[in-house]
């Protein structure tokens, strides 16, 4: 989570009102929920994949490279 942030900060993404993260790894929440510029929310597998997609059909942010190692 840190090392996104951080980078999010780097591509001058604007992190003021911190960021959210998103799993169906309900273990992983406490450790999220402790970081003070995170949020957790649950999801399901099906809107794990919503999500996945999104961020590769997003011209702004799709690199061939990153496709290639999904």
């Amino acid at each position: 989570m840190n090392i996104l942030y951080n980078r999010a900060k780097e591509k001058g993404i604007d992190v003021t009102n911190g960021v959210k993260a998103y799993s169906t790894n309900t273990n992983i929440q406490e450790k999220i929920e402790n970081i003070e510029y995170s949020t957790y929310q649950n999801i399901s597998k099906e809107e794990e994949k919503e999500l996945i997609a999104e961020v590769i059909d997003d011209s702004s942010i799709n690199y061939t490279e990153n496709k290639k190692k999904l």
